[in-house]
């Protein structure tokens, strides 16, 4: 796993489960299925990452060692946050903070101060999560992990965007990738350049954005060909469309539909196709209803995050503000106005939309 070549180790991994399950050394087994659920990750493969991690909380009662509880536990606060029981969530990696620190899993336990920072910042407990977070990277710089210090700068940026410190979250999303290069590794790069690349998106500098993005898709289409995903093609699309390249827009949604089927992608990256479709026949003045616009932000209004929505909604009202009907304009902007004071990158220019 550490030369990123994550199927050769989940077949090695599936391969000592066996050899566990043969010997009936159960925490064995439990520690090898959480590794896999690790590959998973990495892998990008949420739906397998819970199932295993399932599994190996039906073995837990069977197991002695506090260590194998302390990483079965870790894994389960991790499912809390992806179902978005980020209150819940918060309290139990707190917990496991501590308890990893009790038994010495130092690794853990700056995951646990991760994973429960970012689940205070979801919950809104913004200074709360700003001192966990801090804790966090503070240790992993003091144990040389720079693995983890990298993954703490990817996911401190969601707390300096709600404190609307954008600044802050471009300098952690810079550490982020510097690290990732130091360390050669390619999944880490790729997830902080896509950040940053989405984030200079969102805040209109769409020339800054543009080889970010283009890295990121280049280091999954060079590294990660056997299990491909939309999330990198479809950023770089919105990007080129936001910057008026139409021919490369629908390059990359081919790219997409020829490589990822759609019971493959998440709501969000369905939703997005739909947006660049309806982007794109906006541009070339085809037909298109205002109802196809309120249809597809109705969707995503369940779907998404603010910062992902309020794109959404500044591209409808970008497209449609000649043709859209008061009263519907009237919705969409009362939309952003319950959304934009967590994603305040956004207020800008949505207020001068607003005003027009």
């Amino acid at each position: 796993m550490r030369l990123q070549r994550f199927r050769d180790a989940q077949s090695d991994l599936q391969a000592a489960r066996r050899v566990a399950q043969l010997r009936a050394d159960v925490e064995g087994e439990t520690n090898l299925v959480l590794q896999e659920a690790m590959v998973c990750d990495w892998l990008e493969d949420v739906d397998a990452a819970q199932q295993l991690v399932l599994d190996a909380r039906g073995k837990v009662d069977a197991i002695d060692s506090a260590e194998t509880r302390v990483r079965v536990d870790l894994a389960v606060g991790r499912s809390m946050v992806r179902e978005g029981r980020y209150v819940e969530s918060a309290i139990w990696l707190g917990d496991v903070a501590a308890d990893a620190r009790e038994v010495g899993d130092h690794e853990s336990e700056i995951i646990a101060m991760m994973m429960q920072a970012s689940a205070l910042c979801l919950c809104a407990s913004l200074d709360r999560s700003e001192e966990v977070f801090a804790q966090a990277l503070s240790m992993a710089s003091l144990r040389f992990d720079p693995l983890h210090r990298a993954a703490i700068y990817i996911n401190r940026v969601l707390l300096w965007i709600r404190k609307g410190e954008p600044n802050k979250a471009l300098d952690d999303l810079r550490s982020a990738v510097q690290l990732a290069r130091f360390q050669g590794h390619a999944q880490l790069e790729r997830w902080a350049s896509y950040n940053t690349a989405e984030f200079l998106h969102w805040t209109g500098d769409h020339q800054a954005a543009l080889p970010l993005a283009q890295r990121a898709f280049d280091l999954g289409v060079d590294f990660f060909a056997e299990h491909p995903v939309a999330t990198d093609a479809l950023l770089l699309a919105r990007i080129h469309g936001s910057l008026n390249e139409r021919s490369k827009v629908a390059r990359l949604l081919e790219w997409v539909t020829c490589h990822v089927p759609a019971e493959r992608m998440s709501a969000v990256g369905l939703i997005h196709v739909r947006y660049l479709k309806l982007c794109d026949r906006s541009v070339f003045a085809k037909e298109v209803s205002t109802s196809a616009w309120a249809e597809l932000i109705d969707d995503a209004n369940c779907a998404m995050t603010d910062d992902e929505f309020l794109e959404l909604v500044h591209q409808a009202l970008t497209y449609e503000q000649n043709r859209c009907q008061a009263t519907l304009r009237a919705r969409w902007l009362s939309l952003i106005r319950q959304r934009d004071h967590s994603a305040p990158t956004w207020r800008l220019r949505l207020d001068r939309l607003s005003s027009l």
